[in-house]
């Protein structure tokens, strides 16, 4: 059986937390590009997606049930697949979340094979390029995600800010007093 690995990185200008809780939510795995849903079959033993958690979900076509192994919030994401469509041997994956400059590195890493005789590797190869752009997909909606809200983020304060400056200038002209 051929092994398959991944290991696709990212950059995402916001925080790990915002990040993390893209990644983590069982439920906004039904917004990812190809997923059609998603849902809890088991809830984690401290957090309801945390370690222990089994999830499922479906997307183009293909059924997965994954179990998370290890959650270092916001850190780091580790799970396996424990069923799926397609006779998969995956031990583990991996998703670490590094702070860097103005966000974070994403980093994805798994491997896998098709435990099936004689037509196994074909499979997998056919696994991995859709597995390739699956996740490439789910990296890019979260990054599209994640730095929209910390646009709109600092625009709210931008906007906030000023206003709060014209109004306080506003008022003095009007001569009401401001509190010290």
């Amino acid at each position: 059986m051929q092994i398959f690995n991944f290991h696709l990185q990212t950059h995402i200008k916001g925080p790990a937390e915002a990040i993390f809780t893209m990644l983590i939510d069982h439920e906004g795995y039904r917004f990812f590009p190809g997923f059609t849903s998603s849902n809890l079959i088991k809830p984690g033993l401290k957090h309801r997606d945390g370690v222990g958690a089994i999830r499922a979900g479906r997307f183009r076509g293909t059924y997965v049930v994954e179990e998370i192994l290890d959650c270092d919030p916001p850190f780091r994401i580790e799970y396996r697949t424990i069923k799926c469509t397609i006779p998969l041997d995956h031990d583990r994956g991996i998703i670490d979340i590094t702070p860097n400059g103005d966000g974070c590195d994403v980093s994805w890493r798994t491997s896998f094979g098709v435990k099936v005789p004689v037509v196994g590797d074909l499979i997998g190869r056919l696994c991995e390029k859709s597995l390739d752009r699956t996740i490439k997909n789910i990296l890019l909606h979260v990054k599209r995600e994640v730095e929209r809200t910390q646009v709109t983020l600092e625009l709210a304060r931008s906007n906030r800010s000023s206003n709060v400056t014209a109004f306080t200038s506003e008022a003095q002209s009007n001569g009401v007093e401001q509190p010290a």
